[in-house]
């Protein structure tokens, strides 16, 4: 009769744990770094896996964005942050990149992102609800933010 060989003891088994699967990028990000993640896991460029994302939840507005929302924040509250991690910088308005009051080019400094995007972002999304919500955040954002130097602000 053949022998079972016997399992590791639990101190050897832990001590060589796989990488985590899946894993929200600290870097390559957006918002969260889901899709940075995905996009680090998978071997792919993030950019074009963002743009399928976001057309994605476009083309699902009327139903709310849901078949994107869910997933995207499910792998959020599942997932740990992978990498190292971006210093952090305080959300101002920016005093360089203003159209009406710095408010969007102070996020897409904030984010790291091009300011057309997050102007481009926020006008579809405002317009999508009608412009109340996105004309009142606007406002109290700008009440609420300083004013900061731009991309290259150092306080």
């Amino acid at each position: 009769m053949p022998t079972m060989p016997s399992p590791p003891p639990p101190s050897v088994a832990r001590s060589s744990a796989p990488p985590p699967r899946l894993w929200r990028s600290a870097t390559n990000r957006v918002a969260l770094g889901v899709i940075g993640g995905i996009a680090e896991k998978l071997g792919w460029e993030a950019k074009p896996l963002r743009i399928l994302v976001g057309l994605l939840g476009v083309l699902t507005l009327p139903i709310g964005a849901l078949p994107v929302l869910v997933p995207y924040l499910t792998i959020w509250g599942i997932t740990r942050t992978h990498g190292a991690k971006r210093p952090s910088q305080p959300l101002r308005r920016s005093a360089t990149n203003q159209v009406v009051s710095g408010v969007l080019g102070g996020v897409a400094d904030w984010l790291g992102v091009k300011p057309t995007l997050v102007r481009v972002g926020y006008s579809a999304l405002t317009l999508a609800t009608f412009g109340l919500p996105g004309i009142v955040t606007y406002l109290i954002m700008w009440a609420k933010l300083g004013v900061g130097g731009g991309p290259r602000d150092e306080g």
